[in-house]
């Protein structure tokens, strides 16, 4: 069996993200992953 890895870096910034409402690879759905890390470890 294979699969394929998820890079949410390659989504945090327009023009490397999935295709969004603005248009192609202008999604920054990986965005909130990095803010939930941030936001526990600060969270101390």
């Amino acid at each position: 069996m294979v699969g394929l890895m998820p890079h949410p870096e390659h989504a945090v910034e327009s023009g490397f993200g999935p295709d969004g409402v603005l248009g192609p690879r202008t999604g920054v759905d990986g965005q909130g992953f990095f803010d939930s890390i941030l936001q526990r470890v600060y969270a101390r």
